[in-house]
Protein backbone atom coordinates (compact mmCIF):
# COMPACT_ATOMS: atom_id res chain seq x y z
CA UNK A 1 0.00 0.00 0.00
CA UNK A 2 3.02 2.26 1.17
CA UNK A 3 4.59 1.57 -2.31
CA UNK A 4 1.23 2.50 -4.56
CA UNK A 5 1.05 5.44 -2.68
CA UNK A 6 4.88 6.76 -3.83
CA UNK A 7 4.21 6.03 -6.73
CA UNK A 8 0.82 7.59 -7.18
CA UNK A 9 2.53 10.76 -5.48
CA UNK A 10 4.82 11.17 -8.46
CA UNK A 11 2.05 11.92 -10.80
CA UNK A 12 1.40 15.86 -11.08
CA UNK A 13 -2.18 15.54 -10.20
CA UNK A 14 -1.54 13.22 -6.92
CA UNK A 15 1.32 15.53 -5.90
CA UNK A 16 -0.48 18.69 -6.22
CA UNK A 17 -3.43 17.64 -3.91
CA UNK A 18 -1.20 16.38 -1.54
CA UNK A 19 0.28 20.29 -1.43
CA UNK A 20 -2.58 21.28 -1.07
CA UNK A 21 -3.65 19.10 1.63
CA UNK A 22 -0.31 20.30 3.38
CA UNK A 23 -0.44 23.74 3.22
CA UNK A 24 -4.30 23.36 4.33
CA UNK A 25 -2.89 21.46 7.45
CA UNK A 26 -0.88 24.13 8.24
CA UNK A 27 -3.20 26.80 7.96
CA UNK A 28 -5.59 25.07 10.20
CA UNK A 29 -3.05 24.24 12.67
CA UNK A 30 -1.96 27.83 12.92
CA UNK A 31 -5.02 29.55 12.22
CA UNK A 32 -5.71 30.51 15.80
CA UNK A 33 -2.18 32.56 16.01
CA UNK A 34 -3.70 35.31 13.49
CA UNK A 35 -5.46 38.49 15.47
CA UNK A 36 -3.28 37.78 18.36
CA UNK A 37 -1.36 40.32 20.26
CA UNK A 38 2.20 41.47 18.01
CA UNK A 39 3.68 42.51 21.21
CA UNK A 40 3.19 38.58 22.75
CA UNK A 41 6.84 37.83 22.22
CA UNK A 42 8.74 41.02 22.26
CA UNK A 43 8.04 44.70 22.00
CA UNK A 44 9.84 45.69 18.80
CA UNK A 45 6.83 47.38 16.98
CA UNK A 46 7.08 50.06 19.39
CA UNK A 47 10.85 51.15 18.66
CA UNK A 48 9.81 52.06 14.89
CA UNK A 49 6.12 52.77 14.68
CA UNK A 50 7.06 56.45 14.93
CA UNK A 51 9.65 56.09 11.65
CA UNK A 52 6.40 54.58 10.00
CA UNK A 53 4.16 56.83 10.80
CA UNK A 54 6.58 59.88 9.58
CA UNK A 55 7.53 58.06 7.16
CA UNK A 56 7.53 59.93 3.06
CA UNK A 57 8.65 59.33 -0.32
CA UNK A 58 11.90 60.04 0.22
CA UNK A 59 12.63 58.58 3.23
CA UNK A 60 11.01 55.01 2.21
CA UNK A 61 13.96 55.26 -1.10
CA UNK A 62 16.41 55.61 1.65
CA UNK A 63 15.42 52.44 3.18
CA UNK A 64 17.01 51.30 -0.41
CA UNK A 65 19.26 52.75 -1.33
CA UNK A 66 20.90 53.90 2.04
CA UNK A 67 22.51 55.07 4.23
CA UNK A 68 21.15 53.64 7.00
CA UNK A 69 23.03 54.53 9.88
CA UNK A 70 20.86 56.35 12.45
CA UNK A 71 17.72 54.84 10.87
CA UNK A 72 15.77 52.93 14.09
CA UNK A 73 13.70 50.51 11.29
CA UNK A 74 17.44 49.54 10.24
CA UNK A 75 17.91 47.88 13.50
CA UNK A 76 15.12 45.12 13.25
CA UNK A 77 14.59 45.61 9.64
CA UNK A 78 16.60 45.16 5.83
CA UNK A 79 15.77 46.46 2.50
CA UNK A 80 12.91 43.81 1.57
CA UNK A 81 11.13 43.51 4.58
CA UNK A 82 11.37 47.35 5.55
CA UNK A 83 8.74 48.21 2.32
CA UNK A 84 6.85 45.22 3.20
CA UNK A 85 6.38 46.42 6.98
CA UNK A 86 5.63 49.90 5.10
CA UNK A 87 3.19 48.93 2.68
CA UNK A 88 1.53 46.98 5.44
CA UNK A 89 1.28 49.59 7.67
CA UNK A 90 -0.24 51.68 5.05
CA UNK A 91 -2.67 49.00 4.33
CA UNK A 92 -3.43 48.02 7.68
CA UNK A 93 -2.45 50.16 10.47
CA UNK A 94 -1.88 48.78 13.96
CA UNK A 95 -4.37 45.94 13.32
CA UNK A 96 -2.78 42.62 13.37
CA UNK A 97 -4.18 40.34 11.87
CA UNK A 98 -3.27 41.17 8.52
CA UNK A 99 0.12 41.27 9.25
CA UNK A 100 -0.24 37.81 11.06
CA UNK A 101 -2.21 36.31 8.27
CA UNK A 102 0.78 37.27 5.69
CA UNK A 103 3.31 35.68 7.64
CA UNK A 104 1.23 32.32 8.04
CA UNK A 105 0.67 32.27 4.43
CA UNK A 106 4.51 32.66 3.58
CA UNK A 107 4.88 30.04 6.34
CA UNK A 108 2.39 27.64 4.53
CA UNK A 109 4.20 28.03 1.21
CA UNK A 110 7.22 27.75 2.30
CA UNK A 111 5.81 24.51 3.77
CA UNK A 112 4.54 23.71 0.26
CA UNK A 113 7.95 24.57 -1.39
CA UNK A 114 10.34 22.64 1.18
CA UNK A 115 8.19 19.58 0.60
CA UNK A 116 9.08 19.64 -3.49
CA UNK A 117 12.51 20.46 -2.38
CA UNK A 118 13.22 17.61 -0.23
CA UNK A 119 11.19 14.95 -1.97
CA UNK A 120 13.68 16.11 -5.19
CA UNK A 121 16.54 15.72 -3.11
CA UNK A 122 15.74 12.31 -1.43
CA UNK A 123 13.66 11.10 -4.30
CA UNK A 124 10.66 10.54 -2.31
CA UNK A 125 7.26 12.35 -2.36
CA UNK A 126 6.45 10.33 1.12
CA UNK A 127 9.50 11.58 2.87
CA UNK A 128 9.68 15.02 0.89
CA UNK A 129 6.04 15.08 2.93
CA UNK A 130 7.09 13.91 6.34
CA UNK A 131 10.50 16.47 6.44
CA UNK A 132 7.70 19.55 5.29
CA UNK A 133 5.17 18.64 8.43
CA UNK A 134 8.20 18.06 10.73
CA UNK A 135 9.79 21.44 9.82
CA UNK A 136 5.98 23.30 9.79
CA UNK A 137 4.99 21.90 12.81
CA UNK A 138 8.27 23.10 14.86
CA UNK A 139 8.43 24.00 18.28
CA UNK A 140 7.28 27.68 19.23
CA UNK A 141 5.76 28.32 15.48
CA UNK A 142 2.49 30.09 16.47
CA UNK A 143 4.68 32.50 18.99
CA UNK A 144 6.67 33.61 15.74
CA UNK A 145 3.49 33.62 13.42
CA UNK A 146 1.52 36.17 16.12
CA UNK A 147 4.57 38.12 17.02
CA UNK A 148 5.16 40.73 13.99
CA UNK A 149 8.89 40.96 13.69
CA UNK A 150 9.35 37.61 12.88
CA UNK A 151 7.91 38.53 9.57
CA UNK A 152 11.27 38.87 8.64
CA UNK A 153 12.21 35.08 8.78
CA UNK A 154 9.16 34.25 7.00
CA UNK A 155 10.27 36.28 4.08
CA UNK A 156 13.90 35.15 4.24
CA UNK A 157 13.08 31.73 4.05
CA UNK A 158 10.38 32.20 1.38
CA UNK A 159 12.85 33.35 -0.65
CA UNK A 160 15.51 31.13 0.47
CA UNK A 161 13.91 27.80 -0.09
CA UNK A 162 12.50 29.46 -3.25
CA UNK A 163 16.02 30.18 -4.64
CA UNK A 164 16.89 26.84 -3.93
CA UNK A 165 14.16 24.63 -5.41
CA UNK A 166 14.85 26.98 -8.96
CA UNK A 167 18.25 26.05 -8.26
CA UNK A 168 17.32 22.82 -8.24
CA UNK A 169 14.48 22.62 -10.89
CA UNK A 170 17.51 23.74 -13.10
CA UNK A 171 20.09 21.08 -11.92
CA UNK A 172 17.53 18.20 -12.50
CA UNK A 173 16.15 19.47 -15.98
CA UNK A 174 19.10 21.53 -17.68
CA UNK A 175 16.70 23.85 -18.21
CA UNK A 176 18.87 27.69 -17.87
CA UNK A 177 15.36 30.11 -17.48
CA UNK A 178 15.67 28.41 -14.13
CA UNK A 179 18.82 30.20 -13.05
CA UNK A 180 17.01 33.71 -13.31
CA UNK A 181 14.37 33.32 -10.81
CA UNK A 182 16.75 31.57 -8.60
CA UNK A 183 19.02 34.23 -8.52
CA UNK A 184 16.33 37.28 -7.97
CA UNK A 185 14.88 35.06 -4.88
CA UNK A 186 18.30 34.64 -3.27
CA UNK A 187 18.47 38.82 -3.14
CA UNK A 188 15.36 38.90 -2.42
CA UNK A 189 16.40 36.33 0.76
CA UNK A 190 19.21 38.27 1.46
CA UNK A 191 17.84 41.58 1.47
CA UNK A 192 15.17 40.42 3.83
CA UNK A 193 17.27 39.45 6.51
CA UNK A 194 21.60 38.63 7.29
CA UNK A 195 20.47 34.81 7.72
CA UNK A 196 19.88 34.29 4.05
CA UNK A 197 24.17 34.99 3.77
CA UNK A 198 24.64 31.71 3.50
CA UNK A 199 22.91 30.41 0.50
CA UNK A 200 25.63 30.45 -1.37
CA UNK A 201 26.92 27.54 0.83
CA UNK A 202 23.75 24.97 0.14
CA UNK A 203 23.61 25.94 -3.47
CA UNK A 204 27.19 24.71 -3.61
CA UNK A 205 26.33 21.50 -1.53
CA UNK A 206 23.27 21.15 -4.65
CA UNK A 207 25.25 21.66 -7.27
CA UNK A 208 28.24 19.00 -6.11
CA UNK A 209 25.43 16.67 -5.28
CA UNK A 210 24.48 16.71 -8.90
CA UNK A 211 28.26 16.34 -10.21
CA UNK A 212 28.37 13.38 -8.22
CA UNK A 213 24.81 11.63 -9.82
CA UNK A 214 26.53 12.80 -13.08
CA UNK A 215 23.70 15.37 -13.81
CA UNK A 216 26.15 17.89 -13.70
CA UNK A 217 29.72 18.93 -15.35
CA UNK A 218 32.26 19.82 -13.37
CA UNK A 219 32.23 22.88 -15.26
CA UNK A 220 29.17 23.90 -14.92
CA UNK A 221 29.39 23.18 -11.34
CA UNK A 222 32.06 25.05 -10.57
CA UNK A 223 29.82 27.89 -12.64
CA UNK A 224 27.22 27.31 -10.11
CA UNK A 225 29.53 27.55 -6.86
CA UNK A 226 31.33 30.77 -7.88
CA UNK A 227 27.89 32.30 -9.58
CA UNK A 228 26.38 32.06 -6.61
CA UNK A 229 29.44 33.54 -4.30
CA UNK A 230 29.58 36.20 -6.91
CA UNK A 231 25.74 36.81 -6.43
CA UNK A 232 26.18 37.05 -2.31
CA UNK A 233 29.86 39.32 -2.59
CA UNK A 234 27.90 41.68 -4.52
CA UNK A 235 25.20 42.13 -2.61
CA UNK A 236 27.34 42.42 0.31
CA UNK A 237 29.51 45.60 -2.03
CA UNK A 238 26.01 47.04 -1.91
CA UNK A 239 25.28 46.83 1.89
CA UNK A 240 28.74 47.89 2.53
CA UNK A 241 27.98 50.98 0.67
CA UNK A 242 24.66 51.40 2.13
CA UNK A 243 26.07 51.42 6.02
CA UNK A 244 28.82 53.75 4.91
CA UNK A 245 31.17 51.21 5.56
CA UNK A 246 29.89 50.51 9.40
CA UNK A 247 28.79 47.60 11.07
CA UNK A 248 27.96 43.96 9.04
CA UNK A 249 25.32 41.86 11.28
CA UNK A 250 23.24 43.86 13.80
CA UNK A 251 22.08 41.44 16.34
CA UNK A 252 25.28 40.23 17.81
CA UNK A 253 25.69 37.30 19.94
CA UNK A 254 24.25 38.93 23.12
CA UNK A 255 23.22 38.08 27.03
CA UNK A 256 20.25 35.66 25.96
CA UNK A 257 22.66 34.36 21.78
CA UNK A 258 21.74 31.36 21.27
CA UNK A 259 24.46 28.85 19.43
CA UNK A 260 27.31 30.55 21.83
CA UNK A 261 28.49 33.73 22.69
CA UNK A 262 32.27 32.44 23.68
CA UNK A 263 34.74 30.20 22.11
CA UNK A 264 33.84 28.26 24.75
CA UNK A 265 30.37 27.32 23.76
CA UNK A 266 31.18 27.07 20.25
CA UNK A 267 31.78 23.65 19.73
CA UNK A 268 29.20 22.29 21.98
CA UNK A 269 26.08 24.71 20.70
CA UNK A 270 27.35 23.14 17.27
CA UNK A 271 27.13 19.24 18.44
CA UNK A 272 24.09 20.31 20.09
CA UNK A 273 22.32 21.57 16.55
CA UNK A 274 24.09 18.67 14.70
CA UNK A 275 23.27 15.75 16.70
CA UNK A 276 19.22 13.94 17.47
CA UNK A 277 17.64 16.21 19.54
CA UNK A 278 13.76 15.62 20.54
CA UNK A 279 11.14 17.37 18.94
CA UNK A 280 9.59 19.10 21.81
CA UNK A 281 13.01 20.76 21.98
CA UNK A 282 13.76 19.61 25.94
CA UNK A 283 17.57 19.61 26.90
CA UNK A 284 17.41 17.73 30.30
CA UNK A 285 19.50 15.13 28.72
CA UNK A 286 22.36 16.23 25.85
CA UNK A 287 22.63 14.78 22.71
CA UNK A 288 25.54 13.59 22.88
CA UNK A 289 24.65 11.91 26.04
CA UNK A 290 21.69 10.14 23.98
CA UNK A 291 24.32 8.87 21.43
CA UNK A 292 26.74 7.45 23.88
CA UNK A 293 23.85 5.52 25.33
CA UNK A 294 22.77 4.04 21.63
CA UNK A 295 26.34 3.46 21.25
CA UNK A 296 26.39 1.48 24.73
CA UNK A 297 23.28 -0.22 23.94
CA UNK A 298 24.34 -1.45 20.77
CA UNK A 299 27.39 -2.97 22.13
CA UNK A 300 26.18 -4.50 25.14
CA UNK A 301 23.41 -6.15 22.63
CA UNK A 302 26.35 -7.05 19.99
CA UNK A 303 28.27 -9.03 23.57
CA UNK A 304 25.21 -10.40 24.78
CA UNK A 305 24.56 -11.73 21.34
CA UNK A 306 27.79 -13.75 20.82
CA UNK A 307 27.78 -14.84 24.32
CA UNK A 308 31.11 -12.50 25.49
CA UNK A 309 31.15 -11.52 29.02
CA UNK A 310 32.58 -8.61 28.48
CA UNK A 311 29.43 -7.23 27.89
CA UNK A 312 29.11 -5.47 31.68
CA UNK A 313 32.33 -3.95 31.22
CA UNK A 314 31.19 -2.35 27.99
CA UNK A 315 27.80 -1.77 30.13
CA UNK A 316 29.65 0.00 33.31
CA UNK A 317 31.83 2.28 30.87
CA UNK A 318 28.59 3.39 28.75
CA UNK A 319 27.33 4.00 32.04
CA UNK A 320 29.99 6.29 33.12
CA UNK A 321 30.15 8.11 30.12
CA UNK A 322 26.81 8.99 29.57
CA UNK A 323 26.67 10.19 32.85
CA UNK A 324 30.14 12.38 32.28
CA UNK A 325 28.23 13.46 28.75
CA UNK A 326 25.01 14.29 30.85
CA UNK A 327 26.89 16.56 33.15
CA UNK A 328 25.93 15.34 36.63
CA UNK A 329 25.41 12.20 38.49
CA UNK A 330 22.34 13.05 39.50
CA UNK A 331 20.03 12.86 36.26
CA UNK A 332 19.57 9.37 36.68
CA UNK A 333 17.00 9.87 39.46
CA UNK A 334 15.24 12.41 37.41
CA UNK A 335 11.86 11.11 36.11
CA UNK A 336 12.45 12.74 32.60
CA UNK A 337 15.83 11.19 31.97
CA UNK A 338 14.65 7.97 30.70
CA UNK A 339 12.18 8.51 28.36
CA UNK A 340 14.88 11.38 26.79
CA UNK A 341 17.78 8.78 26.49
CA UNK A 342 15.01 6.19 25.01
CA UNK A 343 13.78 8.71 22.20
CA UNK A 344 17.86 9.90 21.95
CA UNK A 345 18.66 6.29 21.13
CA UNK A 346 15.79 5.86 18.75
CA UNK A 347 16.96 9.20 17.23
CA UNK A 348 20.37 7.43 16.87
CA UNK A 349 19.35 4.44 15.42
CA UNK A 350 17.65 6.05 12.56
CA UNK A 351 20.34 8.73 11.77
CA UNK A 352 22.88 5.30 11.74
CA UNK A 353 20.40 3.76 9.51
CA UNK A 354 19.98 6.72 7.13
CA UNK A 355 23.96 6.43 7.22
CA UNK A 356 23.64 3.34 6.44
CA UNK A 357 21.15 2.98 3.21
CA UNK A 358 20.89 6.67 2.38
CA UNK A 359 24.86 7.99 2.69
CA UNK A 360 25.11 10.51 0.36
CA UNK A 361 21.78 12.08 1.25
CA UNK A 362 22.29 11.97 5.26
CA UNK A 363 25.49 13.46 4.40
CA UNK A 364 23.93 16.26 2.52
CA UNK A 365 22.16 16.77 5.25
CA UNK A 366 24.57 17.18 7.35
CA UNK A 367 26.45 19.37 5.45
CA UNK A 368 23.57 21.65 5.26
CA UNK A 369 23.45 21.54 9.20
CA UNK A 370 26.87 22.71 9.05
CA UNK A 371 26.18 26.14 7.19
CA UNK A 372 23.29 26.88 8.01
CA UNK A 373 24.09 26.78 12.24
CA UNK A 374 27.04 29.32 11.18
CA UNK A 375 24.40 32.39 11.47
CA UNK A 376 22.89 31.14 14.63
CA UNK A 377 26.19 31.85 16.68
CA UNK A 378 25.45 35.73 15.61
CA UNK A 379 21.95 36.07 16.65
CA UNK A 380 20.07 37.13 19.65
CA UNK A 381 17.66 34.87 20.75
CA UNK A 382 13.91 35.79 21.79
CA UNK A 383 11.22 33.39 23.03
CA UNK A 384 9.35 32.94 19.58
CA UNK A 385 12.15 31.38 18.08
CA UNK A 386 11.90 32.67 14.79
CA UNK A 387 16.02 33.11 14.63
CA UNK A 388 16.08 29.18 14.05
CA UNK A 389 13.05 29.40 11.27
CA UNK A 390 15.91 28.95 8.42
CA UNK A 391 18.57 27.02 10.44
CA UNK A 392 15.80 24.09 11.18
CA UNK A 393 15.38 23.97 7.99
CA UNK A 394 18.46 21.12 8.12
CA UNK A 395 16.42 19.17 10.50
CA UNK A 396 13.98 19.03 7.68
CA UNK A 397 16.66 17.47 5.33
CA UNK A 398 17.59 14.73 7.81
CA UNK A 399 14.02 13.87 8.53
CA UNK A 400 13.68 13.48 4.89
CA UNK A 401 17.09 11.05 4.42
CA UNK A 402 15.76 9.52 7.41
CA UNK A 403 12.20 8.81 6.45
CA UNK A 404 13.72 7.78 2.63
CA UNK A 405 15.93 5.39 4.50
CA UNK A 406 12.97 3.41 6.42
CA UNK A 407 10.96 3.40 2.84
CA UNK A 408 13.94 1.72 1.45
CA UNK A 409 14.27 -0.83 4.53
CA UNK A 410 10.44 -1.45 3.78
CA UNK A 411 11.09 -1.86 -0.03
CA UNK A 412 9.33 1.03 -1.24
CA UNK A 413 11.70 3.69 -2.79
CA UNK A 414 14.37 3.26 -5.07
CA UNK A 415 17.80 1.73 -3.30
CA UNK A 416 20.18 4.71 -3.01
CA UNK A 417 23.51 2.37 -4.05
CA UNK A 418 21.25 2.77 -7.58
CA UNK A 419 23.84 3.41 -10.55
CA UNK A 420 24.07 7.32 -11.22
CA UNK A 421 22.51 6.89 -14.75
CA UNK A 422 19.38 5.13 -13.64
CA UNK A 423 19.13 8.07 -10.88
CA UNK A 424 19.55 10.34 -14.37
CA UNK A 425 16.55 8.01 -15.97
CA UNK A 426 14.05 8.50 -12.93
CA UNK A 427 14.79 12.39 -12.97
CA UNK A 428 13.67 12.42 -16.76
CA UNK A 429 10.83 10.08 -15.85
CA UNK A 430 9.98 12.83 -13.13
CA UNK A 431 9.88 15.81 -15.53
CA UNK A 432 7.04 14.12 -18.01
CA UNK A 433 3.53 14.64 -17.38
Amino acid sequence: MIARLEQRLWQRPSWARALGLLALLVLIRYAPAVGGDWLRSGNDMRYFLDELQGADAERVWGWVTGPWIGRELFRYYRPVTSLAVFAQYRLFGEWSAPWQGLSLLLHAASTVILAELCSRIVHSRIAGLAAALVWAYRDRMALAIEWTPAQTDFLAVFFSLAALLTLKLYLDQSRWPWLLPSGLCALLAMGSKEVALILPGPAALLALDAFRQHRLSGRKAAAIIAGAALLAGAFLSWRVHALQGLGFLPGQAGEHSSGGASSRQLLPGFIRFLLPDSLDGSTTVPPLASVLAALTFYLVWRLRRTGSRRWWPAALAGFLAVTAAAGHPMVWIVPVTYPELASGIAWTGLLALALQRRRWDALLALGFGLVLWLPTYHVVYNRAGNVFYLPHVYWALLWAAISAAVLDYLGVTASPTSSAPARKADGAAEARP
